[in-house]
């Protein structure tokens, strides 16, 4: 699969990558959340795939980059950040949810 049929398939991730772990290699998934999640504007990674060998990884996967090792340097637009005024249609009466 292409990362042009990736990017159609998960149209809120803007980028993928494998990734090694101990129990399988991940096809990790990064974007924002979209803006009807409460987690609007947010940071978003999401495990999309699991194989048992890199080989296989990369066999269905093969223009999706290789994390090479255990440090994460995200971009700086992938950074956590929430606002200081609640979104307009917080409504702190539901689920007694303050911001």
């Amino acid at each position: 699969m292409m990362t042009s049929e990736l990017k159609e398939e998960h149209k809120d991730l803007d980028d993928f990558e494998l990734v090694p772990e101990s129990d399988c290699v991940w096809l990790w998934g990064y974007g924002r959340w979209p803006e009807r999640s409460v987690l609007s504007g947010q940071f978003k990674q999401a495990r999309l795939d699991c194989f048992d060998t890199l080989e296989q990884a990369q066999a269905k996967y093969p223009n999706v980059k290789v994390r090479d090792d255990e440090t994460v340097n995200f971009p700086s637009w992938m950074v956590n950040s929430v606002s200081d005024t609640p979104p307009a249609d917080f409504d702190p009466s539901y689920a007694g949810e303050t911001w």
